[in-house]
């Protein structure tokens, strides 16, 4: 990770299940004897709608610097 960092290059740890189940990010339920992630799970869309596929392409390649003609 160190060496990736250096390097700019995005990392980060990745959790196991007991790591998981340790840490405050997401909230548990009990049914019976198992845990069971409370939904929604953080950074999920919240509620919204999911885009139909293309529906933001133009607006995303926009973004990205591509002219319409492009």
């Amino acid at each position: 990770m160190k060496v990736l960092r250096t390097n700019d290059i995005p990392v980060g740890k990745l959790n196991n299940i007991q790591d998981l189940v340790k840490s405050e990010v997401v909230e548990w339920d009990i049914l019976g004897n198992i845990l069971i992630p409370r939904l929604p799970l953080p950074g999920c869309l919240d509620g919204q709608d999911v885009p139909a596929l293309g529906e933001n392409t133009l607006d995303i390649l926009k973004d990205l610097g591509y002219s319409k003609d492009d």
